[in-house]
């Protein structure tokens, strides 16, 4: 259990709902509290603790940590923001309060990009000498820059998806190589490339299903299992491989 992790900042996915309550980990990444997630849903919180715990992808997403408050030290649970739309896309909209079921969509495709930005501007504003005072700009500016920002978020995502696609190229043929140069035996540790050519296969069906990128869907992959890349995935893991996106995608 980590303690006294200061720098919760509040994240507003949606105008006129409740913000999401995020923090960096000590590690470096980033999670938010899971009261305040189900406070934006309005559903019960000790119910989702048991349904993620419940979970083998998602498990391991959920730490217990101690925040300082200004009602002193708390023990709060916090999820991972990879894992965030992961748990979002598992619950059943239909049986939300009617009002919920838009935040909820909004959460599953938002809520890793906006806590991600959020941390990245306090941290450059941090950085960065105190700008003058601005004069006030008419709307027409600020809904262009709006729209700049919904256009660099769907570049961001196109391009993750192209990336993710690259580097399976790019490691199916060094497969390929290495197989033929060793008389087609298969590489010395890490799955073949029929097996993750399957990986990808079934992350892109992910993307179509529920909506997040490739790139996130393997970097959760790949932090489930304790590996820098997917790459790394040994083969004794391949049936708990085939259970993590059978869990995803309630098969």
């Amino acid at each position: 259990m980590q303690t006294n992790l200061p720098g919760i900042i509040s994240v507003r996915i949606m105008e006129n709902e409740p913000p999401i309550d995020a923090l960096r980990l000590p590690d470096g990444r980033t999670g938010a509290t899971l009261r305040s997630l189900c406070a934006l849903l309005d559903i019960d919180k000790g119910r989702q603790v048991a349904r993620i715990k419940r979970n083998p992808a998602l498990s391991e997403a959920l730490v217990l940590i101690v925040v300082d408050t200004p009602g002193g030290p708390q023990p709060t649970d916090i999820l991972h923001t990879w894992a965030i739309s992961v748990w979002a896309t598992g619950l059943h909209i239909s049986r939300l309060p009617e009002a919920k079921r838009p935040v909820a969509l909004v959460l599953q495709r938002e809520a890793f990009t906006e806590i991600e930005r959020a941390f990245a501007e306090r941290e450059n504003n941090a950085s960065a000498p105190p700008p003058p005072d601005p004069s006030p700009l008419p709307q027409s500016v600020w809904q262009d820059a709006y729209t700049f920002i919904d256009h660099l978020k769907a570049l961001y995502e196109e391009t993750q998806n192209q990336v993710a696609v690259v580097q399976y190229d790019q490691q199916s043929q060094a497969l390929r190589i290495t197989a033929l140069e060793a008389g087609n035996a298969s590489p010395a540790k890490g799955l073949s490339g029929q097996r993750l050519a399957y990986i990808y296969q079934r992350a892109d069906k992910l993307r179509q299903a529920q909506g997040y990128p490739i790139a996130d869907v393997l970097a959760g992959l790949a932090a489930h299992f304790r590996v820098a890349d997917i790459y790394d995935l040994p083969e004794k893991d391949w049936p708990a491989v085939l259970d993590w996106f059978a869990s995803l995608l309630e098969e």
